[in-house]
C-alpha cells in the first residue's frame, strides 16, 4: 500500500482542511495517509525544520502531497516525489515556480482546467499538471435557517443576510459583494452581510463599512462568537450565498452553501462556469455590482424563487463535488507518481548493475 505524507502550513485554508479530511479517511482504498503541518501548533515551526525533517527522518513514504508554498518547498528537500496542491495559481518568477521547473519528480494537481491551462502558460510541463475537482463531504446538518446561531450573532428574525462565503481574500473578492450589500443596505436597513472572520481581508472589508458610517452592516462571525465556527454551521445563518470569487479562488465554499440550500448569486469566472456550467445558481457580469444588488433584492421579495434555486443549487453541487471521485482520483495519481518513481529507481539500479559488471569483466581481462 502506497504511503502518502500531507504536508501544510497552520493556519490553513478551508479547501485544505477539507481535501485532507477527505484522503486521510482510513477507508481510502490504495493508500495510506499520515500528516504533518508547519507554523504555530503545528508539528515543525518552519518550513526548513520540515524540509530537514523530511529529508534524513520519513524515508518510509512514496511520496510527499504539498498543500501550499511553504510545504511545497519542505517537500522538494526530501528528494521523494512530490504533489503539489496549491491554494492558488503561482506565477513565472516566483520561486514556487522556479522550484517546480526545476524539480521534475513534481505534479501540480488544480481543480479546473483554466487553471491547468494557465500554470502550463507559465512554464509548467503539460504533462505534470493534473485537474481534480475539490470533493466536499457534508457535514450532516439540516437545511434551513438555524435561528439559535442566528441569535448568538445578533441577527433579528426580520433581517436578511447575504453571505460572502469562504476566507477573505484577494481572489475572493469580499469587497465586491461588500459593495452591493451596502448599496441594498441604503435602500432597506434590514440587510446585513455575514463573513467568516478569516482571510487576510477580514478586517478590510469589517472597516469598509465603518468608513460609510454603516458599522453594523458586515458580521464577523468568528470575532462576534468569540470562538471558531465551521463554514458549514455558518451557511445556516443566512438567507442568501453572494459569491464574487475569480477564476483563482477557491469554489469549495459554494458546495456548503448548497449543500445547506442556500440560493446563490455568482459573478462569472471562467473557472466558474467550467464547474457550474451556469446551472443551479444566478451568474452575473464581474463589474456590475448595481445588477448584484437588484438580483438579490428581487431574491429578499421572492421566497418561491429562493427555494427553486436553492434546490437546484444542492442537486448541481452534489455532481460537481462528489467526495468518492475526488478520493479515486488522487488515489489514481497517486499509484502513477509512485509505480513511475519505482520504475525510474528500478531502471538506473540495473544500469548500474550492469556497468559494474562491464568493469569487472575489462579488469579481468
Amino acid at each position: 500500500m502506497i504511503r502518502v505524507l500531507h504536508l501544510f502550513c497552520r493556519p490553513s485554508t478551508f479547501q485544505t482542511e477539507h481535501g485532507v479530511s477527505l484522503l486521510s479517511d482510513p477507508t481510502a482504498g490504495g493508500f495510506h495517509s499520515a500528516t504533518l503541518t508547519i507554523g504555530r501548533g503545528g508539528d515543525f515551526r518552519s518550513a526548513l525544520g520540515a524540509a530537514a525533517n523530511l529529508r534524513f527522518g520519513h524515508s518510509g513514504f512514496e511520496l510527499v502531497h504539498a498543500w501550499d508554498a511553504r510545504s511545497f518547498i519542505a517537500a522538494v528537500a526530501s528528494g521523494l516525489p512530490v504533489i503539489f496542491s496549491p491554494p492558488g495559481r503561482f506565477r513565472r518568477g516566483t520561486w514556487s515556480w522556479l522550484a517546480t521547473s526545476a524539480y521534475h519528480d513534481v505534479h501540480v494537481v488544480s481543480p479546473t482546467r483554466w487553471g491547468c491551462d494557465a500554470q502550463v502558460r507559465e512554464g509548467l510541463a503539460r504533462e505534470r499538471c493534473h485537474v481534480i475537482v475539490p470533493g466536499y463531504e457534508t457535514a450532516g446538518r439540516p437545511a434551513g435557517v438555524d435561528a439559535g446561531l442566528r441569535a448568538r450573532l445578533g441577527i433579528l428574525p426580520s433581517q436578511f443576510v447575504i453571505l460572502a462565503p469562504g476566507e477573505s481574500s484577494r481572489s475572493a473578492r469580499h469587497r465586491v459583494a461588500w459593495h452591493a450589500a451596502a448599496i441594498l443596505r441604503v435602500l432597506d436597513d434590514r440587510f446585513r452581510m455575514l463573513i467568516w472572520g478569516r482571510g487576510p481581508e477580514a478586517r478590510l472589508i469589517r472597516d469598509l463599512s465603518a468608513k460609510v458610517k454603516q458599522p453594523d452592516l458586515v458580521i464577523e462571525a468568528e470575532k462576534r462568537l468569540g470562538h471558531e465556527v465551521s463554514l458549514d454551521e455558518l451557511a445556516g445563518a443566512a438567507d442568501v450565498a453572494l459569491f464574487t470569487g475569480s477564476s483563482d479562488a477557491s469554489t469549495l465554499p459554494l458546495a456548503v452553501c448548497a449543500s445547506a440550500g442556500l440560493p446563490i448569486v455568482a459573478t462569472e469566472s471562467a473557472a466558474l462556469g467550467e464547474l457550474w456550467g451556469g446551472q443551479g445558481l444566478v451568474v452575473l457580469p464581474r463589474k456590475d455590482v448595481r445588477t448584484l444588488a437588484q438580483t438579490i433584492l428581487e431574491l429578499q421579495e421572492d421566497p418561491g424563487r429562493r427555494a427553486v434555486l436553492g434546490n437546484a443549487a444542492r442537486a448541481r453541487a452534489g455532481e460537481i463535488f462528489d467526495p468518492g471521485r475526488f478520493v479515486r482520483e488522487y488515489g489514481e495519481l497517486y499509484q502513477r507518481v509512485a509505480a513511475h518513481r519505482g520504475a525510474t529507481v528500478g531502471g538506473s539500479r540495473e544500469r548500474v548493475e550492469a556497468a559494474n559488471a562491464t568493469l569487472a569483466v575489462d579488469s579481468r581481462a
